[in-house]
């Protein structure tokens, strides 16, 4: 079952092409390129010596900066783990980017400047009968955990 629309993979691939013109501006040689269909990342970030130097799982929410600022960002721990495992697997570095209403910042899940706890959570894909949730274990990311895209240099 497939939960992105169009407008959803529309609003990503904005988010990529962003990314990928920052990478670009710090490695002029370099290349962004999508990931393969079914991996856990959107985005490979290769250097100009054709080395991978980090994989990007992309996050497009619909609230601005500031709410995030505020009140923290939260993931899965499931998805950090995976990514980490996946970045661990390709020596590279793990990343999360959040596209927000006007801006973007990136998560360097090699910092683990985040902490665990268990919440109540609802999929979008499990509303279709009501609204289902459950205890799943999230991630939660502070302000000072968030890094500008534009930042991208200094961070691999």
């Amino acid at each position: 079952m497939i939960f992105e629309t169009t407008a959803d993979r529309s609003r990503e691939q904005a988010a990529a092409d962003r990314l990928a013109h920052e990478w670009r501006a710090a490695y002029p040689t370099g290349r962004a390129v999508p990931s393969e269909q079914f991996e856990h990342h959107d985005l490979s970030l290769i250097d100009g010596g054709n080395y991978l130097r980090a994989i990007v799982e992309i996050k497009c929410r619909n609230y601005n900066y500031r709410y995030f600022a505020d009140r923290h960002y939260m993931i899965s721990a499931v998805k950090v783990a995976r990514l980490q495992m996946a970045a661990g697997l390709r020596l590279c570095r793990p990343l999360i980017m959040v596209s927000c209403d006007d801006d973007d910042f990136l998560l360097d899940l090699n910092r683990e400047e985040y902490w665990i706890e268990t919440r109540r959570v609802n999929d979008r894909g499990t509303t279709h009968d009501g609204i289902v949730m459950r205890d799943e274990e999230m991630c939660f990311f502070s302000a000072a955990s968030f890094l500008h895209i534009t930042q991208i240099r200094s961070i691999i």
